[in-house]
């Protein structure tokens, strides 16, 4: 399987400066803060340390911040300009898609296109992983999770539960993508409507 294309932009606020869809600057054509982790393996190798055994204090250290660029006094996280690249599904209107999200929310550094997406603050707002959606039920001796959202109405979402806490963690992060999926799907079904789109 080949190497995916690179495309490159002209990022016109700063002269001289260029920005990469593998989320890397060029400066003067010369590379100014490559990142060079392989975030794929990186995520896998993640997944396979993680075990039964794994605490939500320990687990919660593999998250990394946000990655920045900086010149001419004025600093940006890389992935709000990666717009560049990509194609907003939900321009316009009431549910209009005006932020850049990373798919995978434990790599907010890695800013490649195929971690970024177009969408609007309730989808950001489920795409976010948190440690206190998660409980210990000491009656069942297991681990729950459930979360809620407030667009549209108050829905709530009920991940199941496990016996450890990386379990109910996998659970916890496949009820969040196809809650997010769902209203997606809603939001670009309803620009279609409105505008009268095939």
């Amino acid at each position: 399987m080949g190497q995916q294309k690179i495309l490159i932009r002209e990022f016109r606020p700063w002269n001289g400066y260029y920005v990469l869809s593998d989320g890397t600057f060029w400066k003067d054509r010369l590379l100014t803060t490559p990142l060079k982790c392989d975030f794929k393996k990186q995520l896998s190798s993640k997944q396979r340390e993680r075990t039964n055994k794994t605490t939500p204090e320990q687990f919660w250290q593999d998250f990394e911040e946000y990655n920045h660029v900086a010149a001419s006094c004025r600093k940006i996280k890389i992935h709000q300009i990666m717009k560049r690249f990509l194609e907003n599904p939900v321009p316009s209107g009431k549910f209009r898609y005006d932020r850049i999200d990373h798919i995978i929310p434990e790599f907010k550094c890695w800013n490649a296109i195929e971690n970024l997406r177009y969408s609007n603050a309730h989808l950001n707002s489920i795409n976010r992983l948190l440690l206190s959606d998660i409980y210990y039920d000491h009656d069942i001796h297991m681990w729950g999770a459930e979360f809620s959202t407030h667009c549209r109405g108050f829905k709530f979402y009920h991940a199941g539960f496990a016996t450890s806490f990386v379990g109910i963690w996998k659970l916890y992060n496949q009820t969040r993508v196809t809650a997010y999926n769902e209203w997606d799907d809603f939001y670009i079904s309803h620009f279609i409507k409105q505008n009268g789109l095939p």
